[in-house]
């Protein structure tokens, strides 16, 4: 739940997409392969200040052409009131409160187990989605370190290091040094 109205919340946007993008690549992957993606935006304001329930982002051309790459960013106004349309009643089980009529059955069935609020869902939600962020940066850092790590040993190798030399460097076991030179032909 996008909770203060900022104005980098499409910087935001973008950064959520690309970090889905790396996540869903590895190396030699093909750009056209590449999931249709979604970053869903639930904002406790209207984002463009016309009342609609829902608004659509993506890339597009200067002369308003969307590009079709697969990347949306969707922007839900929880400000919005209606109940006409399905997000309409989305919206108005999101915000009310417990005991209150609902039009869906999920938020009701939640409510008579005792489960939780739904500002305590979007709470837990947000936690998740944190832990969840943290956990995919410090899975990238690990893998690109152990990338940077294994090209210094294929540069110290190539440069005829001794092999027991380099495994003191990288603290690295020589079996593991001889794979990595197995591995790259050296």
């Amino acid at each position: 739940m996008q909770q203060a109205k900022r104005k980098d919340i499409f910087y935001r946007a973008r950064c959520h997409l690309s970090l889905l993008d790396n996540r869903n690549m590895d190396k030699g992957y093909k750009f056209s392969d590449l999931p249709e993606t979604y970053i869903i935006f639930f904002c406790d304001f209207d984002i463009k200040n016309e009342g609609k329930p829902i608004y659509f982002g993506g890339n597009s051309f200067y002369d308003g052409e969307r590009i079709d790459d697969g990347a949306h960013s969707v922007y839900v106004n929880c400000k919005y009131e209606g109940r006409s349309n399905d997000i309409g009643k989305l919206i108005h089980d999101m915000k009310s409160k417990i005991g209150e009529k609902k039009c869906y059955n999920v938020f009701s069935k939640q409510e008579r187990k005792g489960d939780y609020q739904m500002s305590d869902f979007w709470e837990r939600v947000r936690k998740e989605t944190r832990k969840e962020v943290y956990k995919e940066a410090e899975e990238q850092a690990r893998k690109k370190y152990e990338e940077k790590e294994k090209e210094s040993i294929i540069t110290m190798l190539k440069n005829g290091l001794d092999i027991s030399l380099i495994s003191d460097i990288s603290k690295k076991s020589t079996s593991e040094i001889l794979a990595i030179k197995s591995d790259n032909c050296l």
